[in-house]
């Protein structure tokens, strides 16, 4: 595990440039850099996973903890996962079970080990399940928060290959991106994933409304709101990165064109490996720095996105969110605060990806994100 400083996080350096303050995001920081090195330390110390199988295994974290966005503990669930990348064994379930006593003993919530989190997960289907009928949903979720919102405490070189082996999925096996016949250079594999996990994740809102007997529904609706669009605007700044860091050194040898298809995919990797590894608040921000983008709408995005993790972090009103009825929403004054900067949020996002003066990102999301 390895994190930059707050006052080097693009986040800070573009908030210092447009003169803004963003309490909210700055004290989640704290919160998720404090969790993850107690948790770091917790595992080393208890040494659940020393020995022959560690090279093999990871203990990664999702969620808000490997977003940076970390509201406290008792509050934010501790998304995690026992990547195995190796010779499955016996006692891996062991392991699992220790690691969620050592997690609970943190004080942090645990997630449903029903869903794709709090378990073991397997390169193999990782790598190779990619569509078709074998692709599941916890797969398909496990797949793409690796790539977009992950982090390893324990283990970091087994994320990073399986990280790398699935964007070699991606890379390799689109023909017409390898070629680089395109100028833009767009992963339109990648790409197509990206939104329809996107699309899996509203849809999956849904169904856990129903599942659940409308129980977090209008936290869900929040997080909907907030988090996960800003997941699915990651994803595509990550596809769109050969073109937002089109001067970048390594994005240059890339797509040397001295280089055969083969000897090109693994620089391409490594290219988008680099952009994907950064927390999406980070990546996002580094995207608005680079191309200079005009300073309100960047201000109203990260102000509102602010907002909403000042409300995540505040006990009453996320336990009121948490135990809010979906009948009772329209009334509710905090519910309708989190509406309101959600708002914010989309208009923001649309001034930005979507705005009728077109800019880069705007042209690439319509030419690429819509059709």
């Amino acid at each position: 595990m390895s994190d930059i400083s707050a006052s080097e996080s693009p986040v800070f350096v573009l908030a210092r440039r447009l003169g803004l303050s963003l309490p909210g995001i700055a004290a989640a920081w704290a919160n998720a850099s404090d969790a993850k090195r107690e948790l770091a330390s917790r595992i080393e110390d208890s040494q659940i996973l020393s020995g022959g199988a560690d090279s093999d295994r990871s203990f990664v974290v999702f969620g808000s903890l490997a977003r940076n966005e970390f509201t406290g503990s008792g509050r934010s669930d501790v998304d995690w996962t026992l990547l195995v990348d190796g010779v499955a064994a016996v006692q891996d379930i062991d392991l699992v079970h220790r690691l969620r006593h050592l997690v609970n003993e943190t004080g942090h919530k645990e997630p449903n080990a029903a869903g794709p989190f709090g378990n073991l997960a397997f390169s193999h289907d990782l790598i190779h399940q990619i569509g078709g009928s074998d692709d599941s949903n916890v797969n398909t979720t496990q797949r793409l928060l690796l790539l977009l919102e992950s982090v390893s405490l324990y283990g970091e070189q087994v994320r990073t290959r399986v990280v790398r082996n699935i964007l070699s999925r991606y890379v390799l096996e689109d023909e017409s991106f390898l070629s680089g016949k395109h100028e833009e250079h767009v992963p339109r594999f990648l790409l197509n994933d990206v939104a329809r996990f996107w699309r899996t994740m509203a849809v999956d809102f849904q169904t856990k409304k129903r599942e659940r007997e409308n129980k977090g529904f209008a936290l869900r609706n929040v997080k909907l709101r907030f988090s996960r669009k800003l997941l699915y605007l990651a994803g595509l700044v990550t596809c769109f990165s050969f073109c937002i860091w089109q001067d970048d050194a390594d994005v240059k040898r890339a797509w040397d064109s001295g280089l055969g298809l083969l000897d090109r995919g693994m620089p391409i990797v490594f290219c988008l490996e680099k952009f994907a590894n950064m927390p999406p608040l980070e990546l996002l921000s580094l995207a608005f720095l680079n191309l200079g983008m005009d300073a309100e709408p960047v201000k109203q995005f990260l102000s509102s996105y602010d907002g909403f993790l000042q409300l995540l972090s505040d006990e009453n009103s996320r336990r009121r969110l948490e135990e809010l009825a979906p009948e009772n929403m329209a009334e509710d004054e905090v519910y309708q605060g989190a509406r309101n900067l959600s708002h914010m949020f989309q208009k923001a996002i649309e001034d930005v990806f979507l705005a009728p003066r077109l800019n880069l990102l705007s042209e690439l999301t319509i030419k690429y994100g819509v059709f």
